[in-house]
């Protein structure tokens, strides 16, 4: 999309990263982020202004969105209790 269409949508983003990714089309959905960043980066991607959106293995088990390829990478998580790595 043009840079002006985005604009508005970047003025409400406070974290410096995430606002320079989306302004070149890349999304990224973790914990870290406030409802209203959240809200935003799914707007984005659902209207097609960001094309690749990266998320964490937590949250992306609760989006409703769809892609047209989805990558899963690091199947793996460190399991504190056992003190181990562990698949999903």
């Amino acid at each position: 999309c043009n840079p002006e269409d985005i604009a508005p949508h970047l003025e409400v983003i406070q974290n410096k990263t995430l606002k320079a990714a989306l302004s070149v089309g890349i999304a990224f959905y973790y914990e870290g982020l406030t409802s209203k960043e959240k809200l935003i980066v799914e707007h984005l991607f659902r209207s097609g202004a960001v094309q690749i959106l990266i998320s964490t293995h937590e949250l992306c088990w609760g989006m409703s969105l769809n892609a047209y390829l989805v990558i899963i990478m690091g199947t793996n998580y460190y399991d504190g209790r056992e003190h181990r790595y562990a698949d999903y």
